[in-house]
């Protein structure tokens, strides 16, 4: 039943979590719902990892833990690309709104590119590592599906398709974010004058975008040391590439040199004529382009009663004196408390 409970809670805070992340134009709250979202994934693994102990299949117990500890790392890579890349925008615009901004890809190019690899990663899209943290786990609800219990064979392929639909929010969501932000004209004078972010910021960024290339590509060496932490070895079919992934490879590289050529001949074709864009008579505004809110007003209405805010709570103000100062400094050195005593406990594990 933990298994269960863990399942069923994943997965409600990854859809609620890439729902309200695509509602959101603030890129800050944004990138919090979708640290929401992938929490709920990684709960996901671990529910498929208690399942299997519940069923006592060794199989579903090493890719559920696994799968979950490795997407947690990478939700940790990917995430902070994300977060140092907007910080890094916001550090020369002044702007956290998307709505605001526009046209950012070629004031910052290098921010762009690596916030672009980010934003593909958090959308589980290959080969970055996103992808593979939650293929794992896709695998994990396949094992779970072949399971001898009916609760668990009706489950896998729910918890699948839930898992895809979270998957398509997050591709929404990173196609408004990018596309709002760093494509299209500026919409402000300070997007306008952006420049390039400083040197140690892109090199941070630049840095953890790489590390999120290489988690997606060496997936399969870096998964079977990732199992060591997990008393049961994955097997060897779960650690290399399938064989329908073969398959589209060996059809993809005969067509690989055609497209390239089409490529290098667009460019040189003597029919195309350039102009400029009829708008009905119309000068071209800054205005005219898709905004974030008109990307997600569809998912909006259709998903309007889970949107809807029902009623304002201060939960705090209900009780006498929490507002105070001395409670809020009471708060934070119960926190330090806290912090001190959980690495004392690390330290004496350890040792």
């Amino acid at each position: 039943m933990v298994g269960i409970a863990l399942l069923v809670l994943g997965m409600i805070t990854a859809f609620v979590g890439g729902l309200y992340a695509l509602m959101e134009h603030n890129i800050q709250r944004l990138l919090a719902y979708h640290t929401l979202e992938n929490i709920g994934i990684i709960l996901l693994g671990l529910g498929a990892g208690v399942t299997g102990i519940a069923l006592e299949q060794p199989t579903l117990i090493a890719l559920g833990l696994v799968g979950g500890l490795y997407h947690l790392l990478n939700h940790s890579l990917f995430k902070s690309v994300l977060f140092l890349g907007a910080g890094s925008v916001w550090f020369r615009t002044g702007h956290r709104d998307i709505e605001k901004l526009g046209g950012i890809g070629k004031k910052m190019p290098v921010i762009s590119i690596a916030m672009l690899v980010g934003l593909m990663a958090m959308a589980a899209l290959p080969p970055l590592n996103g992808f593979a943290g939650e293929w794992v786990i896709y695998q994990s609800f396949f094992k779970l599906s072949n399971s001898g219990a009916f609760v668990a064979r009706l489950l896998g392929p729910l918890l699948a398709v839930g898992l895809a639909i979270t998957g398509a929010l997050a591709v929404m969501c990173m196609a408004k974010v990018y596309g709002v932000t760093f494509l299209g004209a500026p919409r402000t004078k300070e997007a306008e004058n952006a420049t390039c972010a400083p040197l140690l910021m892109s090199v941070s960024v630049v840095a953890l975008a790489i590390c999120c290339v290489i988690g997606g590509v060496a997936a399969p060496w870096l998964l079977p040391m990732l199992s060591a932490a997990v008393p049961l070895p994955l097997e060897p079919a779960n650690t290399t590439v399938s064989q329908p992934m073969i398959t589209l490879l060996l059809i993809a590289c005969p067509l690989l040199p055609f497209i390239i050529m089409a490529i290098c001949k667009g460019d040189r074709l003597p029919s195309r004529s350039r102009g400029a864009a009829w708008v009905c008579g119309y000068d071209h505004e800054k205005s005219m382009v898709i905004t974030a809110h008109g990307f997600a007003m569809p998912v909006k209405q259709a998903f309007a009663p889970v949107l809807k805010l029902r009623k304002w709570l201060n939960p705090v103000s209900l009780v006498p004196g929490w507002q105070c100062e001395g409670s809020a400094l009471l708060f934070r050195r119960m926190a330090l408390v806290e912090l001190a005593v959980l690495v004392v406990i690390i330290v004496s594990r350890g040792a």
